[in-house]
């Protein structure tokens, strides 16, 4: 009797550890997961490849006749806002500064004009937190948001402050290991006119990403903002195929025979009717390094993080998929 007895708590505490597991609807197999340190904060769902975080063009989970994965609309949202809060993360551990300088208690709602370099820092950072703390916090943390009148969204900024600040802080020291990481750089290329004398394709293989250079921080382009050679292949790359001031992609030869060629000349049926001719995506490995914190001329604590990359292997791998499931050859950078 006793058991029985006892039996209706054993099942409650099963219930309350599962219900701190996440559990996904989808497949993760193509995931690369960051584990949150809190039921406070989301996990980070990156896209994988080889084991690897995935960055550049991005599988959309399209499959054939323009049907989808299951779930891969739920899937897609959580993998776009995981990128949003990795750089995010990432970012706050480069404004180290600014957050030393942070208003725990009162939230500046417009920007400070002519006042001093902390109260400056303090709202930077608070945007910045404000923004991260929208899309990586869970239903645990309470409504960043929350109070009818300033009285109540003064101790709510307070309270929420006191709860996930610290806990985001100490999470975001741990997002780079030695300031860098090692990952897949995926990008579309477009095949050409066959050199039926050269036995292949001409293609482009991009060094660094000029799309939004002068812009501020954007997750998607500058993260490849600065080639920086550093491998013997590298620096002959540099300096006999290109100039990075003139452009910032090399061409290179895509060896393959006629009959191979001639198979992945066909068009890719993408979702609602879309038609790719011949485009196949060329996925390189490597290591993106944030540049050391420095502050500027005008003794300003810079908020936009830099980033420098280069390739860690020679060899790109061609794929005919998004999935990046179907290989059609290689690229040597040492060629």
């Amino acid at each position: 009797m006793k058991t029985i007895k006892l039996l209706p708590y054993i099942l409650l505490f099963c219930i309350s550890i599962n219900a701190q597991t996440s559990t996904y609807n989808f497949d993760t197999s193509d995931v690369f997961m960051i584990k949150s340190p809190s039921e406070n904060y989301k996990d980070i769902l990156l896209q994988s490849h080889n084991g690897l975080p995935r960055f550049g063009v991005l599988n959309r989970y399209e499959i054939s006749r323009g049907k989808i994965e299951p779930n891969s609309r739920e899937k897609s949202k959580l993998i776009s806002e995981s990128y949003s809060s990795y750089i995010g993360l990432i970012q706050m551990d480069y404004m180290k500064a600014m957050y030393n300088d942070f208003n725990r208690t009162v939230r500046a709602l417009t920007r400070p004009n002519g006042t001093t370099k902390k109260e400056e820092n303090s709202y930077k950072a608070q945007q910045h937190f404000w923004k991260l703390a929208s899309q990586i916090c869970t239903e645990t943390t309470g409504d960043i948001h929350a109070g009818t009148n300033e009285f109540e969204r003064r101790r709510n900024y307070k309270d929420f402050v006191a709860n996930n600040l610290d806990g985001l802080r100490n999470w975001s020291n741990t997002i780079l290991k030695n300031n860098s990481i090692n990952g897949y750089w995926v990008n579309m290329i477009r095949l050409k006119d066959y050199d039926f004398d050269k036995k292949g394709y001409w293609v482009n293989i991009i060094l660094s990403t000029v799309r939004q250079r002068n812009s501020r921080f954007s997750t998607k382009y500058n993260f490849f903002k600065n080639y920086v050679p550093k491998h013997g292949f590298e620096t002959k790359l540099y300096s006999e195929k290109n100039k990075l001031n003139t452009t910032p992609a090399i061409k290179v030869l895509f060896k393959i025979s006629p009959e191979e060629a001639e198979k992945i000349q066909q068009p890719t049926k993408l979702n609602r009717g879309t038609v790719m001719l011949n485009t196949l995506y060329a996925a390189a490995k490597i290591k993106v390094t944030i540049k050391p914190f420095v502050e500027d001329q005008n003794n300003r604590t810079p908020e936009i993080p830099e980033f420098d990359h280069h390739f860690i292997s020679p060899i790109i791998v061609l794929y005919k998929d998004a999935a990046l499931t179907k290989k059609v050859g290689e690229i040597s950078l040492e060629n």
